[in-house]
């Protein structure tokens, strides 16, 4: 059970994280029955091997378990967001090196990499340090490479292009530009003007 207390008499801040702790809540009650259905899920595969039932009924119901446990991963994947995005405090801003950030978030998706499916980056070279949070940037790169390697089904590519810009509109201000692309499925068009609203 989750406890909701009034925000009335708070300021912004405390307000923010009122409801990251409501929402940290949430998120790790959903984990716990999500392993569990996730691990009867796999026993439930394994003991269907042992189980003599014709070619067609065996082909399925592992296609029916397959699928379970794929959404189970989707939903698994959004909690783990929620839980990211509702540990986000006040930014902490130092200068740091942008490559040294997404090359440390590249290397721990190491293993789910093959010959099927890869991350190339490219970085202009005249890339500067960034005034930012880098625990955010951090957390920004996870959720982009988690999204991308879960669309993408373990084949396909990512490309990262880190480079400087400057736009009119920003009165020609120097930025540092961070790209992000992937060769799956895209996004439906109906959801793209979506994309920045919460859950």
């Amino acid at each position: 059970m989750v406890e909701f207390k009034s925000t009335k008499h708070l300021s912004a801040s405390d307000k923010i994280q009122t409801w990251s702790r409501a929402v940290q809540k949430m998120a790790h009650d959903i984990k716990t029955p999500l392993s569990t259905v996730a691990l009867n899920l796999k026993m439930l595969q394994t003991r269907l091997g042992k189980i003599r039932l014709s070619e067609t009924d065996h082909y399925e119901l592992s296609d029916d378990i397959k699928m379970m446990r794929s959404e189970l991963e989707n939903i698994q994947l959004m909690t783990k967001n929620f839980l990211k995005f509702s540990n986000l405090d006040k930014p902490h801003f130092q200068a740091f090196d942008t490559k040294n950030i997404i090359e440390d978030a590249i290397k721990k998706y190491q293993p789910y990499l093959s010959d099927d499916l890869d991350i190339q980056i490219s970085i202009d070279d005249d890339v500067k340090p960034v005034w930012a949070d880098p625990r955010q940037i951090e957390m920004i790169f996870h959720i982009l490479l988690e999204n991308a390697l879960a669309a993408m089904q373990g084949k396909g590519l990512i490309n990262i292009n880190i480079s400087m810009a400057q736009y009119l509109e920003k009165s020609f201000l120097e930025s540092l530009e961070i790209e992000v692309a992937d060769t799956g499925p895209g996004i439906d068009e109906n959801d793209k003007i979506k994309i920045f609203e919460p859950y």
